[in-house]
């Protein structure tokens, strides 16, 4: 009997932690179950933005779910996201992490990504200042990226597909964005004689952003050394601490290569030279005194591949899927084109204000796609109110960004791809403050200036050079998004054809 009271006084204590006392205090929220939290119904739902929409319908625009044990405050509105995170950026710039992964898989806070403090402006800066010299500034980056255009552009005119069956256009999307990549970072563009590492390498990140979303494996990186070590948890966390392994063994591969070419005397033309460059110009590798060390290098150069290829080329796809299953959008960005480029020249980021509805076609792109299902994770600095809230310091927040793209007061009927939602009445491009895909604060896309060149050139090009056709006109190709940490569009074939 005794044993069933402490027992039952056990339980209640439990449930009373969980249901009440761990929730005082932050804002209404769905319902967690224990240990678990809401992670079901992110998961049950995939690619995991309906649980956030329904959620804002039900709370209201700031809100708090839990990921595990650790509670998250939503924000899925533009005035609480403008009122914290743009407004008061600098008590937002920490990351939520993982912090007993980041030490297995990274070895630390290193890289850009998940580096806090000091660390991460220093390295935040020396990568912007390094990216802009190699390839990030206007004319060098519109060169680099034409070359891929034209590469491109070429081996498609002089394709031989099978009408039947099509050609899957997304192995060249993404040879070219791992090209423009390859060579900021370590100076060289991917072709026949190499073609096979970066295909290899699209491979692991792909397997990346896949795994490390699956819920299981979520509940195992948030607490390897406990539930992690459980059968089925320790099996789906091995297999995301063995795939970065060979990332990290490629970019060691790299980095490796690099340090026998450059002298270090030599100006450098990459980002890993310009690193090597400043590690030896402040002591070496063995210095204690600095922050740019080995083990930077490699999470750095982890970074800007994560960030720089799954996302653009994912982007890009879709804009081809778009085109195919909206193909009175498209023909209406390709008037604009014929009107303002016609055909004897490619189209180069002076051409960008004289086509509004190209601009529109992408950027209803981005907003339809909606790329991240969950944006990553920040920590309040101090305690601050958010749209009536008090936030303590030390919560998590999440400027939900997936929320925005889809605010059906902003853009009607949100789930139909409508190029119109970015026009004004007389067709001009309009900016909307809710268009945030690259996301927003201090910790923003470190590359968005690149991603946004990119996309345009490609785009508007290709658009304007061929028109992409479904293999069976009465089966369109399917826009459904495969669930990852970034979505994926699931495989398609199509129909290429040249315009001039």
């Amino acid at each position: 009997m005794f044993t069933f009271l402490i027992g039952c006084v056990l339980v209640t204590v439990f449930l009373v932690n969980e249901f009440y006392v761990k929730r005082k205090g932050l804002p209404p929220g769905p319902m967690p179950l224990p240990f678990v939290g809401n992670t079901l119904s992110l998961g049950i739902e995939p690619p995991g933005y309906a649980a956030f929409l329904r959620w804002r319908k039900t709370y209201g625009p700031v809100y708090t779910f839990w990921l595990g044990t650790d509670a998250t405050v939503c924000l899925s509105d533009w005035a609480s996201i403008k009122e914290s995170v743009i407004d008061k950026g600098e008590l937002f710039v920490e990351r939520k992490t993982l912090e007993d992964l980041v030490y297995i898989i990274r070895g630390g806070y290193y890289g850009i990504v998940e580096a806090q403090g000091a660390l991460w402006r220093e390295q935040r800066r020396f990568a912007m200042h390094m990216l802009k010299d190699f390839g990030m500034g206007r004319n060098l980056m519109q060169e680099r990226i034409l070359d891929e255009v034209v590469y491109m552009v070429e081996k498609l005119r002089n394709l031989s597909q099978d009408e039947s069956a099509g050609y899957d256009i997304q192995g060249d999307l993404d040879l070219a964005i791992g090209s423009v990549i390859n060579g900021l970072l370590f100076g060289y563009r991917f072709e026949d004689s190499n073609v096979h590492e970066f295909a290899i390498l699209k491979q692991m990140l792909q397997n990346h952003m896949q795994q490390v979303i699956q819920p299981l494996t979520t509940v195992a990186m948030a607490q390897p050394h406990t539930l992690g070590r459980l059968p089925i948890l320790k099996t789906k966390l091995n297999k995301v601490v063995n795939n970065m392994q060979k990332i990290f063994d490629y970019l060691e591969g790299q980095i490796s290569t690099r340090k026998e070419i450059f002298d270090g005397c030599s100006k450098p033309t990459n980002f890993c030279d310009a690193f090597l460059k400043e590690m030896s110009d402040r002591g070496g590798e063995d210095a204690s005194k600095h922050n740019f060390s080995h083990r930077q290098l490699r999470n750095a150069c982890l970074d800007l591949w994560v960030a720089g290829l799954e996302s653009t080329t994912t982007t890009l796809s879709f804009a081809i899927l778009y085109s195919i299953r909206h193909p009175e959008c498209a023909a209406l960005a390709r008037a604009e084109l014929d009107e303002v480029i016609g055909c004897d020249r490619l189209v180069t980021l002076d051409d960008k204000i004289s086509l509004p509805y190209v601009n529109a076609f992408l950027a209803e792109t981005q907003r339809l796609l909606n790329l991240l299902p969950m944006n990553l994770m920040r920590v309040a600095s101090e305690d601050i109110t958010i749209q009536g809230h008090l936030i303590r310091k030390g919560t998590t927040v999440i400027p939900q960004i997936s929320c925005l793209l889809y605010d059906e007061n902003v853009f009607p009927n949100p789930m139909k791809f409508n190029p119109n939602h970015f026009l004004t009445p007389d067709g001009k491009f309009k900016k909307v403050d809710e268009w945030n895909p690259f996301s927003v604060g201090k910790r923003q896309c470190l590359g968005i200036s690149l991603a946004k060149t990119e996309l345009f050139l490609i785009v508007a090009n290709l658009l304007n050079q061929f028109e992409f056709e479904a293999v069976d006109t009465n089966v369109m190709p399917s826009d459904e998004k495969t669930a990852g940490f970034a979505v994926q569009q699931k495989p398609y074939r199509c129909k290429i054809k040249a315009r001039h």
